[in-house]
């Protein structure tokens, strides 16, 4: 399991924001611009995490988009179920090489997928944010 593509750049996108003022919104243009991403993929992007309650947007020349939970409660698991991204890579196709008979690759990959969903669900964008202004030393 890695993260997509679509995941990155909603991070990025996402770390703009949090940048910014406590009461600023910010524009998409202006995250695009700063983080040189394409906008109407932030566009795509942003529309399914307003679907998911995680961002909220305000119209007009000084609109722009904001958190809505604060992102200490919002976990790396949410952000990719809001994307609709594949979280469980891995799978085994129940009898399709078991013969019908009881199969311990299905309880591994199981368990794999739980581990995995327990990871990113344990990493906050906080944590993320943090860890992204450590290295640019902010």
């Amino acid at each position: 399991m890695c993260i997509t593509k679509k995941t990155e750049y909603a991070l990025r996108a996402l770390y703009e924001i949090d940048s910014k003022q406590v009461d600023k919104l910010v524009s998409i243009r202006e995250i695009c611009d700063k983080q040189n991403l394409p906008v109407k993929y932030i566009e795509q992007i942003f529309r399914k995490l307003k679907r998911s309650k995680i961002i909220c947007s305000l119209k007009g020349t000084k609109g722009g988009y904001t958190f809505i939970p604060s992102p200490k409660e919002i976990n790396l698991h949410e952000i990719m179920r809001a994307l609709d991204d594949k979280i469980n890579d891995l799978h085994c196709e129940k009898n399709q090489y078991c013969n019908n008979l009881p199969c311990g690759f299905q309880n591994f990959v199981s368990e794999v997928n739980t581990k995995i969903i327990e990871y990113f669900s344990s990493i906050t964008l906080d944590k993320i944010f943090l860890k992204i202004k450590e290295v640019e030393g902010e």
